[in-house]
């Protein structure tokens, strides 16, 4: 990701950054729902989905290090830096665990996820409330994650137009 942002900046140094970063917040939308959707939840489809796991792991994962961390550097004062910083990791961290689980659990009932009784073993559990339980899990959990990331998409898109003044 920092190559890659270093790279784009040489070439546009006001649009390169802002550019690494919506190229990664695009693909991990995509790869992300690829493995979501698209991926056959078979054995025989581990190769493909770990496949999908690289390709996000490698493309995903760009925007802090080749977006983020270098506008700081360049924007902040080295006086306020290491506050800003922990700041910006914290605020992640913080809302990432406070809501994402809630978050996919209330959007997995709304989706139709039920509850199993109290004490029942996963094998005990009909093959149609799971198969059910699983589409709501799987639509939680795309929901709760692509719509912040479409969040941070408007905003790194929002950097063409403010990172330069």
């Amino acid at each position: 990701g920092g190559f890659v942002g270093d790279r784009m900046a040489e070439y546009s140094p006001w649009h390169g950054r802002p550019l690494t970063a919506q190229i990664s917040v695009a693909s991990g939308i995509a790869v992300f729902l690829c493995i979501l959707f698209a991926v056959p939840k078979e054995e025989e489809s581990f190769a493909f989905f770990a496949l999908l796991l690289i390709a996000f792991g490698l493309t995903a994962s760009w925007a802090g290090v080749g977006c983020n961390s270098p506008l700081l550097i360049e924007l902040v004062s080295p006086r306020s830096r290491a506050r800003i910083f922990a700041l910006l990791v914290s605020l992640n961290t913080a809302v990432a665990a406070c809501l994402g689980g809630p978050a996919v659990g209330f959007a997995a009932e709304f989706f139709g996820y039920q509850t199993p009784d109290q004490g029942k073993r996963v094998a005990d559990i009909e093959d149609e409330e799971r198969t059910t339980n699983l589409a709501a899990l799987t639509d939680a959990l795309a929901l709760s994650t692509v719509l912040p990331w479409l969040v941070c998409l408007a905003a790194f898109s929002a950097l063409h137009f403010t990172y330069q003044r």
